[in-house]
């Protein structure tokens, strides 16, 4: 994703979290720094697109500015789940399942945390309420998505040597001894002869190589080729499989309160990226 504000250029945006720059400093549009709290620690987030105060300089594109949650003098906590199945989605377009269905690649997500805050008290130590103050999230992410990729690997008849599967018909013109030359035709480098000048090879019979020309060492390199699990020469080989990944994002955030003028916050949150 681009992130672009009135027509600016992508890398002219400031983001900002509680009046910490966390713009990549990278230059990368598509994501912050590594600071990328949850959607259940934020408490307000602004759009500014220009006439900006004195206080947000450097900018010519636009000024994201996100503020997270903070504690109140009572406890209070949040907790949520959210599920996503490929049985609840739609079928891709034009596919069949051979069941009469469409095809429903396995799209597996779970985003689940909770969140707690409220005054810092300590039983016969210390009470915070008015003064101290804090709040705290947790969020995991879990993602498996199956990827479907088609490739093209050698059928069965090409590693024996035999290529007329990949014979056109179309003609690509004459040899200097009038011979046709077919499109994918494969020519035998012991038949080179010069001809009026010029330098021509013949054919390989049928397109087919005697398996007597095989070289030993390509042959241990191409037993590691799978083979084709789908007809035709092209994306003849599908390879289904899924990807896992597990995100998970903590912070806790404290407030102390000095009066009704001063306060000081300290906020840190972390975003792991386990598999």
């Amino acid at each position: 994703m681009t992130l672009k504000v009135n027509g600016s250029p992508s890398v002219s945006f400031r983001v900002l979290l509680d009046g910490q720059d966390i713009t990549n400093s990278n230059e990368d549009p598509s994501h912050t720094l590594e600071q990328q709290p949850a959607v259940e620690a934020l408490e307000e987030f602004t759009l500014q697109a220009s006439n900006f105060s004195a206080e947000f300089g450097q900018i010519t594109g636009g000024l994201y500015n996100f503020t997270t949650k903070s504690g109140t003098n009572g406890l209070h906590g949040s907790a949520f789940a959210y599920i996503r199945n490929e049985d609840f989605g739609a079928g891709k377009p034009y596919s069949s399942s051979g069941n009469g269905h469409l095809l429903r690649p396995v799209i597996r997500g779970k985003n689940y945390g909770g969140t707690i805050g409220g005054p810092v008290v300590l039983p016969k130590v210390y009470n915070g309420r008015n003064r101290t103050f804090f709040f705290a999230n947790l969020e995991e992410y879990k993602n498996n998505t199956g990827t479907d990729t088609y490739q093209t690997m050698p059928t069965v008849q090409m590693k024996n040597g035999d290529f007329s599967q990949a014979l056109t018909g179309r003609a690509l013109g004459t040899n200097p001894v009038g011979g046709s030359i077919s499109e994918n035709m494969i020519f035998d480098p012991l038949t080179e002869q010069t001809v009026n000048g010029q330098l021509t090879r013949s054919p390989f019979p049928g397109n087919v190589i005697p398996q007597t020309r095989f070289d030993s060492v390509a042959l241990k390199i191409q037993a590691w080729f799978p083979d084709p699990t789908r007809a035709g020469t092209v994306n003849n080989w599908e390879q289904k499989f899924v990807s896992p990944e597990t995100r998970r994002v903590p912070s806790i955030k404290i407030d102390q309160n000095f009066g009704n003028k001063s306060k000081l916050s300290f906020y840190a949150a972390s975003y792991l990226y386990l598999c």
